[in-house]
């Protein structure tokens, strides 16, 4: 085989592979957030906690889920470890913001003064950063 079609073979491959992949990704996606809406957490968890779902989705957008699920689910514990979790954890300014917003809209609707707040001074200093 010449050279040529040995590397026309192979852009084939890699480009395919990678439609592929963001097929999958993107039905497993629509799969979860429709667990989340039926209130189907017995089936989220059991998808969430697949290896191969941890290996095509990035950690933050599985353990952002996972806070959703347990907002959902109206988990306070959970959702307070979550957000624990997120403040030790390196995400972009983006990721912070809709995490702190998440978590401040849950912890205001839930009367829950301390983590309302805790969220609400993790957005003023992304909001300060601006500045």
């Amino acid at each position: 085989m010449k050279t040529t079609t040995v590397l026309i073979i192979c852009l084939i491959i890699v480009f395919g592979s990678e439609i592929i992949m963001t097929v999958v990704r993107k039905a497993n996606l629509d799969k979860l957030a429709g667990y989340l809406m039926d209130g189907n957490f017995t089936a989220f968890d059991k998808l969430i906690n697949n290896k191969f779902i941890k290996f095509i989705l990035p950690g933050f957008n599985i353990e952002y889920l996972c806070l959703n699920r347990y907002i959902a689910e109206m988990n306070d514990e959970k959702v307070r470890e979550h957000v624990d979790q997120f403040l030790t954890r390196k995400m972009s300014d983006v990721q912070k913001k809709a995490v702190y917003q998440q978590g401040f809209n849950y912890f205001i609707f839930r009367n829950d003064e301390k983590y309302g707040r805790k969220c609400y001074e993790e957005l003023k200093k992304l909001s300060n950063m601006g500045e």
